[in-house]
């Protein structure tokens, strides 16, 4: 007896769902369980991904006419700008020219990076962590729009989104390049 709680204990708590019956082994331990259904079976390096993702949102994302300017912006700050200004720029799309709709739509494009990456991590969707990728590069547009540089906290969103994305696929390759070497 390991001291851990059963799968029998926690069925009794929260119901008897054919989900577990089918997914974990009738005796197995709680920690067992835990991981087979939450965010707990990540590898490392998707926490660590996520934990730079969140500290992005409170350090300087960008400055404003030269690397190290007088108006700085918190990744916090750039991420609810982005995702609520189109809409109140849409006024600008009334006689657009292509130099204003290629704005335009990459500031909404980039607006949706955070809300789609979040769904790509709870659905773990191949073709939605693609899709946050080729939206970075929206971006960059806007940086060369609003005469903006990117700092720190860029930089780690950018990293902390290719290790959370990118991390269950690293992990697979280690276990696969491990089976070859033995």
């Amino acid at each position: 007896m390991s001291g851990y709680p059963t799968y029998q204990d926690l069925t009794e708590l929260i119901g008897h769902y054919t989900y577990f019956k089918r997914a974990v082994p009738e005796n197995a331990p709680l920690d067992y369980l835990w991981e087979s259904i939450s965010l707990l079976g990540y590898p490392k390096l998707f926490w660590a991904g996520f934990l730079m993702y969140a500290a992005s949102f409170f350090l300087v994302a960008v400055s404003e006419g030269s690397l190290f300017g007088d108006i700085n912006a918190r990744g916090a700050v750039c991420a609810w700008a982005m995702l609520i200004g189109p809409f109140s720029d849409a006024k600008a799309l009334l006689h657009p020219s292509i130099f204003t709709l290629v704005n335009y739509f990459s500031g909404v494009i980039s607006g949706l990076i955070n809300p789609i990456f979040l769904v790509a991590v709870v659905r773990r969707s191949v073709v939605l962590r693609n899709v946050v990728l080729l939206m970075v590069p929206f971006c960059w547009i806007v940086f060369y729009h609003v005469r903006l540089y990117p700092r720190e906290g860029y930089i780690l969103w950018i990293i902390g989104m290719l290790l959370v994305l990118f991390s269950v696929r690293i992990e697979r390759s280690k276990e696969v390049s491990v089976m070859h070497n033995s």
